[in-house]
């Protein structure tokens, strides 16, 4: 698990949390212990008591509500659970979806998948035109990917 914002270092005892898998299955879980800090929270599940039971559930994807998620300032910062699913285009050719923000060195990274296969784009204002969340839509610079069939 790797937090994507302040909000799993911040839950408590009694909250509750979907636990989604890779193939889209859910269970809902009550945090019943935590312990760790806000950048490497340890959580405890009611139904996963064991070694056994938490492994059920290893590479599962912890998600709290909406609602429990604080607003962003920066008009340049983004959750990347609000990223996760945009579409991507480059001018006017559709790239694919964006299927996960990678952590780098130097900036993160906009992993996207589409009919060509994978393509990283940076997280950055000078490869992106633009960033509609409420469109879902994400515009990369056209010539920034002018030498790669893009």
């Amino acid at each position: 698990m790797r937090p994507t914002g302040p909000t799993l270092g911040g839950l408590a005892r009694g909250e509750w949390v979907v636990l989604r898998g890779p193939q889209g299955e859910e269970r809902r879980e009550q945090v019943v212990a935590t312990a760790g800090d806000g950048d490497h929270p340890i959580l405890t599940f009611a139904g996963l008591g064991d070694r056994e039971a938490a492994g059920s559930v290893a590479g599962f994807e912890i998600h709290v509500s909406a609602e429990r998620v604080p607003a962003l300032d920066d008009p340049h910062t983004f959750y990347v659970r609000d990223l996760i699913g945009c579409s991507v285009s480059s001018g006017g050719n559709e790239l694919g979806r964006v299927v996960d923000v990678l952590q780098r060195p130097a900036n993160d990274a906009l992993e996207i998948q589409g009919p060509s296969g994978s393509l990283l784009v940076p997280l950055t204002d000078d490869a992106l035109e633009e960033i509609d969340l409420t469109r879902r839509r994400v515009s990369v610079r056209a010539d920034l990917l002018a030498g790669m069939g893009g």
